[in-house]
């Protein structure tokens, strides 16, 4: 009995801070995505952060992600990520093209663009939407 409802009251916590962490990365001008796993590749550290806010309603804002070759042999990747809304829905797209990576290797992705503020501010995580590997 002690050990259910200690297990219990761990669930609970457990829900309230999912419920509690994205809502702070909305408030922070920061969102995050989830992490990406193939058998060639990771893509972990996927982030954007409000910079600078413009005239016209338009925002700076910086995007990063950590992409890992891990296979043996180097490759070259495209990556579509998807900005969606809490209903999933799209709301901006960034891609990046032909991008080498040696073999057992990492390299950063990073842009900085300007895009309306209310778009960013509907952005609720990024998501991995297409990943194409070709093996040199």
């Amino acid at each position: 009995m002690r050990y259910t409802h200690q297990l219990a009251i761990f669930i609970i916590l457990v829900f309230l801070f999912s419920l509690v962490t994205p809502a702070l990365a909305l408030k922070a001008d920061k969102r995050i995505g989830s992490t990406f796993r193939s058998k060639s590749v990771e893509i972990t550290n996927i982030r954007s952060t409000k910079k600078d806010k413009l005239q016209n309603g338009l925002s700076w804002y910086s995007f990063r992600a950590k992409v890992r070759n891990r296979t043996k042999r180097p490759i070259k990747i495209s990556v579509i990520f998807s900005g969606v809304d809490r209903d999933g829905q799209e709301i901006q797209d960034l891609r990046f093209r032909d991008k080498t990576i040696k073999a057992n290797n990492s390299i950063d992705l990073k842009d900085r663009t300007i895009m309306e503020t209310r778009d960013y501010n509907q952005i609720y995580e990024w998501k991995v939407e297409k990943v194409t590997v070709k093996r040199l």
